[in-house]
């Protein structure tokens, strides 16, 4: 795929605030996997179960990254060796599967996401609203990412990271999954984020991208994904697709 560069547009609007003082914190699943793997392959039905359910899937933004352990013939990872390779490389770790909640790296056991797991990260709200949104038909895409600060947004270090992921994906794999969730296909950003200046409260900023879909991906399942991360301590301060409620947060001024 070629890449085409990413635009930014220097724009800061101020907006007035109404009864929307926080958003939702959306639940930031990076989830690493192998197509390969026959672990994973035992492990990541349940996942999928759990974070499908009604009460969950609402909440959850999910990407599915192959990196190349235990097997460097992955598919997924063959599609995309270095980015694959440089994105879990972010954690330490070197076994698949594995989860990531919001920039935090979970503990191995025999499941690999627990339901009480789960639910201690939802129900949880942040100053940062992203609004995503998507045009262009064919295989020429455009996205744009809004990012409004609703309260006040603590320092840190952030870094915007956008992700192309195929949503779903039906190929039977060596390790006999049939189904492949929210692949990762691409980075519009840098893999290890693009500098980011949180906007003031009551402000926001708006970056635009584009980029051309693959002859190899579904066109029709294609999104992107964004979010913001703090590059010192790996916390999601909030993510944001397209299929996300689009919010209220005032009218906009120039």
């Amino acid at each position: 795929m070629k890449k085409i560069h990413i635009i930014p547009v220097l724009l800061l609007a101020t907006f007035a605030l109404n009864a929307q003082s926080l958003a939702k914190k959306y639940v930031m699943i990076e989830h690493f996997t192998n197509s390969k793997c026959s672990t994973c392959a035992s492990k990541n039905p349940a996942f999928y179960t759990l974070i499908n359910q009604p009460q969950y899937a609402a909440d959850v933004h999910h990407v599915s990254i192959h990196p190349p352990y235990p097997y460097n013939t992955c598919e997924f990872y063959l599609a995309n060796t270095a980015e694959n390779t440089a994105w879990a490389a972010l954690y330490n770790f070197l076994g698949t599967p594995r989860v990531s909640l919001n920039g935090n790296l979970i503990t191995s056991s025999s499941q690999l996401l627990r339901q009480d797991t789960l639910t201690k990260y939802l129900n949880k709200t942040s100053p940062l609203y992203l609004q995503v949104s998507e045009t262009g038909t064919g295989n020429t895409r455009s996205a744009k990412i809004q990012a409004f600060a609703l309260d006040q947004i603590p320092a840190g270090n952030y870094k915007l990271f956008v992700a192309v992921i195929e949503k779903t994906i039906n190929k039977v794999t060596p390790n006999n999954e049939a189904v492949h969730h929210d692949v990762f296909r691409d980075m519009l950003t840098p893999v290890d984020g693009q500098n980011f200046t949180v906007p003031a409260s009551g402000s926001s900023v708006e970056l635009d991208f584009n980029y051309t879909i693959n002859a190899a991906w579904a066109a029709d399942q294609v999104y992107v994904l964004a979010y913001v991360k703090d590059a010192n301590t790996k916390l999601v301060l909030n993510s944001g697709t397209k299929f996300d409620p689009v919010i209220s947060v005032g009218a906009s001024e120039p």
